[in-house]
């Protein structure tokens, strides 16, 4: 059984949080892009609303 979207993105958005601050550069660029790839509901866009708010950040930090 396969996540659905929302799952994925809580699922990929801790992980790249916690590879930033362990300076794990492949995983901190790989699991924002994944998850960035992630089709989503707007029912599930409204349940992962922080999730896609931390993952805007964390992609920004990315490009600085």
């Amino acid at each position: 059984m396969r996540p659905s979207g929302a799952e994925l993105l809580h699922l990929l958005v801790p992980r790249a949080d916690v590879a930033l601050r362990l300076g794990d550069e492949e995983t901190a660029t790989g699991a924002p892009a994944r998850a960035a790839d992630v089709e989503l509901t707007d029912e599930e866009r409204h349940t992962a609303h922080d999730a896609l708010v931390r993952l805007e950040d964390l992609r920004e930090r990315e490009q600085t």
